[in-house]
């Protein structure tokens, strides 16, 4: 039989679970796109200006769309696509790259969710 106060610890251990979650998984506000390709000294773009940059690598273009404080791969030609599987990166700290091509993209802000990331 359940009693009220099983309901109300119930509904108060979910309550801290999701309030530590989110500031556990949440990498605070984005300002800049932080773009890196092959041999090149990375590019900072501000995160509040919708753009498109290409990015030329040893096997062809990759075009990354900054748009509303988020970023994302759009196309490349690497064979198996797991740049543009990553989907938009909207907190600090995330980030993704497209290995073959030699191209990253890094979303930087107040409090990022990793203090170092290798590629």
């Amino acid at each position: 039989m359940i009693r009220i106060g099983d309901i109300i610890i119930t509904l108060a251990g979910i309550a801290i679970v999701s309030a530590l979650a989110a500031s556990v998984y949440s990498g605070g506000s984005v300002h800049t796109v932080q773009i890196m390709g092959p041999g090149h000294v990375p590019a900072d773009y501000p995160a509040w200006q919708d753009r498109q940059v290409r990015v030329t690598g040893p096997l062809g273009d990759t075009l990354i769309e900054i748009r509303g404080g988020r970023a994302r791969v759009l196309t490349s030609p690497c064979t198996q696509k797991l740049c543009l599987r990553a989907g938009w990166l909207d907190s600090a700290g995330a980030a993704t790259a497209c290995v073959p091509n030699r191209v990253s993209v890094a979303l930087l802000g107040d409090d990022p969710r990793f203090d170092a990331l290798n590629f």
